[in-house]
């Protein structure tokens, strides 16, 4: 499927994940990057905030399932942060994943 992201695109995953969660990472402020190395970024600093690449989410031919699973991964440190307090790929941010299918 060929998919161009927007913001609202985005935000509207996040929308999903709330609904799931109970959270509101939905209300976080969304932003690009151009890095080619790094897919998403969930950062805690300044009350949180998600970052996106560019180089994928305006590439149309690069897989929605792909951008959907980024989605749910940045989303998956965002909530192992407001629940457990962590941050890195530890075993709190494991059942995050699960609970949000990343």
């Amino acid at each position: 499927m060929n998919n161009v992201w927007t913001e609202e695109g985005i935000q509207k995953g996040l929308e999903r994940l709330d609904a799931k969660t109970g959270l509101n990472g939905a209300g976080l402020p969304i932003s690009f990057s151009n890095a080619k190395c790094t897919l998403g970024q969930y950062s805690s600093t300044d009350g949180g905030s998600f970052r996106f690449s560019n180089h994928y989410y305006q590439n149309p031919t690069w897989p929605v399932e792909e951008a959907l699973d980024t989605i749910r991964h940045e989303y998956a440190h965002y909530m192992d942060h407001m629940i457990y307090g962590n941050l890195g790929h530890g075993s709190t941010w494991k059942k995050c994943c699960v609970i949000v299918g990343a």
